[in-house]
């Protein structure tokens, strides 16, 4: 006699009338530096849309831009582009966007 062996499926499958969750990949985005040079990102990272890319964008621009003023100076036209898996630029931050820049006292 054979034995039958008890397969567990997970309670969302064996629920009539509920719906298999399907889990969809991430975008993936490229963050290319111009600040006189182009610097491409080649491994770039996966996000969940495009304004999370637009704010880690931000976030790096802050840093790039901090680094800058710490070696004497600001260019406030250098960005960082955002690209896609398919090379579509999906975004820009340049540099005086990401920063408040306040010349007078206000």
């Amino acid at each position: 006699m054979k034995s039958q062996t008890n397969v567990r499926q997970p309670m969302f499958m064996r629920e009539p009338g509920r719906r298999i969750a399907r889990f969809k990949q991430m975008p993936h985005y490229y963050f290319n530096i111009h600040n006189g040079e182009v610097t491409m990102d080649h491994e770039g990272l996966e996000l969940p849309d495009d304004a999370s890319a637009i704010a880690r964008a931000t976030e790096e621009v802050r840093s790039l831009a901090a680094g800058n003023v710490l070696d004497g100076h600001f260019v406030g036209w250098h960005r960082v582009e955002i690209r896609d898996a398919d090379g579509r630029r999906t975004g820009t931050v340049r540099f005086d966007e990401a920063v408040k820049v306040q010349l007078e006292n206000a």
